[in-house]
């Protein structure tokens, strides 16, 4: 990793996130979203895989636009800073408020 991006467990994602760990492994069966961290022994063998900040925001969202809490308007604005930081030099700030989820960018 060139840079620091977090690692969270699927037990962790699913408290933090408040999802199930069986929609956590269903999600990742149907490759709508799956851990992109992995963690990997001196003979490059998989030891743990796990989630990013990054993921568990995605999912979140997820979890929101599932309980009606935000549109899919709302959830794409949501991802950009995330896929394309470089937005946040184009605005002065981003705010999204979805139900218990409060994100927030300035730059």
């Amino acid at each position: 990793m060139s840079e620091w991006q977090g690692f969270y467990s699927t037990a962790q994602v699913s408290r933090l996130a408040r999802v199930p760990l069986r929609t956590l492994y269903d999600w990742k069966a149907r490759k709508i979203i799956k851990p992109s961290v992995v963690m990997k022994d001196k003979d490059d063998h998989l030891v743990l895989d796990g989630y990013s900040y990054a993921d568990l925001t995605i999912i979140k969202i997820l979890r929101a636009l599932r309980q009606d809490q935000i549109d899919l308007s709302s959830a794409g604005i949501a991802n950009l800073p995330i896929y394309y930081p470089w937005i946040l030099k184009k605005v002065k700030k981003v705010i999204l408020e979805m139900g218990d989820i409060r994100y927030s960018a300035s730059c």
